[in-house]
């Protein structure tokens, strides 16, 4: 009710740092992500590959960038699982 007369959507931005494995602490904020888009939100997605860099100087940029496409993949698979459509 409050996004409704709106001039524009609501704009939700979230990141994170693809430093190691995601897990189910992931779980909670992209539920919220669902709950924005269902009510109209326009949201923003961030995968931080040099904020990952920088943290975690161990990694070479093409592990970054496989880590990338398997949050990207992983995280659009759990937005499915909650019946956002992609």
């Amino acid at each position: 009710q409050l996004l409704q007369g709106k001039e524009r959507p609501l704009k939700i931005y979230w990141g994170t740092a693809t430093t190691g494995k995601p897990h189910i602490g992931y779980f909670l904020p992209l539920c919220k992500i669902a709950d924005f888009l269902e009510a109209g939100c326009e949201v923003t997605v961030l995968f931080a590959d040099l904020h990952a860099f920088l943290d975690n100087m161990k990694s070479s940029w093409e592990l970054l960038q496989l880590r990338v496409e398997y949050y990207q993949s992983l995280i659009k698979s759990m937005l499915a699982s909650l019946g956002v459509p992609l």
